[in-house]
């Protein structure tokens, strides 16, 4: 990682780490969030009502970059059998803007990020609309089955 970019991470979690109890104190209290498996449109877009949007920014990044570490160095077959990719002439602040506007609408908002990317990968490679409708609609009922579930068991 260039230096330049290390100063900048090294920046920004550090003022995460401080502002972070503040930010916390402001919004919901960590000790009354539930564990959840997986990162939702809800939870994407709340990275955006931070007081600084800089910092939503960074912690869009960090998922982002969290969850591509985790897919490689895990061997998910979701990076081997390309079903997410991204070209090396994109950045991580163009990737941030394709999953902010697949959340934008709101019918998007229970389908975990990792599936949101399939469907970003699969709109970049341009695939047709009418079959990346077909799957943004099986992943939203997969979603709303799944959140279902999961408020029946809490």
């Amino acid at each position: 990682m260039p230096h330049h970019l290390r100063a900048r991470l090294v920046l920004a979690l550090s003022f995460l780490l401080l502002a972070g109890p503040k930010v916390a104190a402001q919004a919901t209290p960590l000790d009354t969030i539930k564990i959840r498996m997986g990162i939702d449109g809800r939870l994407w877009k709340a990275f955006g009502e931070l007081p600084q949007p800089e910092i939503g920014q960074w912690a869009k990044f960090l998922v982002l970059k969290g969850l591509f570490d985790g897919l490689a160095f895990g061997y998910s077959p979701l990076i081997r059998t390309d079903s997410i990719t991204f070209h090396d002439d994109d950045t991580w602040m163009a990737l941030v803007r394709s999953v902010d506007q697949f959340y934008a609408d709101y019918r998007n908002e229970r389908v975990f990020l990792v599936q949101g990317l399939q469907i970003i990968t699969m709109e970049r490679r341009g695939t047709p609309a009418a079959v990346v409708d077909k799957r943004v609609r099986q992943m939203r009922q997969k979603a709303d089955s799944i959140a279902s579930s999961l408020e029946r068991n809490n």
